[in-house]
């Protein structure tokens, strides 16, 4: 008997409140801040927000459902829970296809050197990649590709000689000269590069929709010595536009070990 009272004492309680709108506009604040948070941080962020957002817009969905006259605004709870859980399904499926990618082109995480003993540098690389080195008496080309080889993603660094007086921004111009490429080709950037102390280079970014399998290049061009050094990455743009941080790793990360 005294539960029963109990329970009829917690309901009095709530019909007696005054009706408030706070929880609705709550909810929808959250939603509306997961829609923004979709476009300014990374899927693993975005998942974990939108678990948060989901349970608690749930929760006041479900308190305005059982005390309708307390808590006001079903409707807008309902869409606030709806963005919600629909940015939880996507999120979901962002961080499922990155993982799926991480794992085809073994991009996960694992890093390790690879030092040309030979011309005395070395670059890092993902941990199950493999070099492919070819050498002619005059340059040098090693690439890096993962064991599942593929056309959609690879590393490069290549070394020419140097020509007399030749600067930076005339060797880049000669590497476009020669650049085999059609009418459509476009170039996507094309600035001085902020790199290791000492060390003046500059990147280019290019494209060429025509190609079978439309691949993006980007590289950087910088001296050392008698040397001019080139880092490339080639990959298909959805690699440029949801791995950046990973292609950045390798571009910044050649050293010279003598």
């Amino acid at each position: 008997m005294a539960t029963k009272t109990r329970v009829r004492s917690d309901l009095l309680t709530y019909v007696d409140r005054e009706p408030t709108a706070l929880w609705t506009l709550a909810s929808l604040a959250a939603a509306a801040a997961l829609v923004a948070a979709r476009f300014h941080f990374a899927s693993w962020a975005v998942l974990g927000m939108a678990l948060i957002a989901t349970l608690f817009t749930f929760g006041v969905l479900w308190a305005i459902t059982l005390y309708p006259r307390t808590y006001l605004g079903s409707r807008w709870a309902s869409t606030a829970f709806m963005v919600a859980l629909f940015l939880l399904c996507d999120s979901i499926g962002q961080v499922g296809f990155q993982i799926q990618w991480r794992r085809s082109f073994e991009v996960n995480g694992a890093w390790k050197d690879f030092t040309d003993r030979g011309n005395a540098w070395r670059v890092r690389i993902p941990a199950k990649w493999q070099p492919f080195e070819l050498y002619t008496p005059a340059t040098g080309t090693v690439i890096f590709k993962p064991t599942r080889l593929t056309p959609a993603i690879e590393f490069s660094v290549t070394r020419h000689p140097r020509t007399k007086d030749q600067d930076l921004s005339a060797a880049v111009e000669a590497y476009y000269l020669n650049l085999p490429k059609s009418t459509d080709t476009k170039i996507l950037a094309g600035a001085p590069f902020d790199y290791a102390p000492g060390l003046d280079a500059y990147r280019m970014v290019h494209q060429d929709p025509q190609q079978a399998l439309v691949l993006r290049q980007e590289n950087v061009f910088l001296f050392h010595g008698d040397d001019l050094y080139m880092l490339t990455v080639t990959a298909v743009p959805a690699w440029f536009n949801r791995f950046p941080a990973d292609l950045d790793r390798f571009i910044r990360s050649l050293r010279f070990t003598a």
